[in-house]
């Protein structure tokens, strides 16, 4: 299951840890967390060029999936 982080207001902004970007949860894009499947979470790490190690704290932004990546109506609320 995919963890999303849902659009609040608020004046603390989480910002996607993919290296070069600096987007943050808005209406229009949402937050991702890394897989907790060590071997997936491996292969985000190789695809998005994260060189530390992956953190709790780390998310990664809607813009770094295809609209075919998603499920529909699969939101976690963090």
């Amino acid at each position: 299951m995919q963890f999303v982080h849902k659009h609040v207001e608020t004046k603390s902004r989480i910002i996607c840890s993919v290296p070069q970007c600096s987007s943050y949860c808005t209406k229009d894009i949402s937050l991702h967390a890394f897989p907790a499947d060590h071997k997936l979470c491996k292969t985000w790490q190789t695809i998005l060029k994260i060189g530390k190690p992956v953190s709790k704290y780390m998310f990664v932004c809607s813009q770094h999936f295809l609209k075919g990546d998603f499920i529909q109506g699969m939101v976690h609320n963090m």
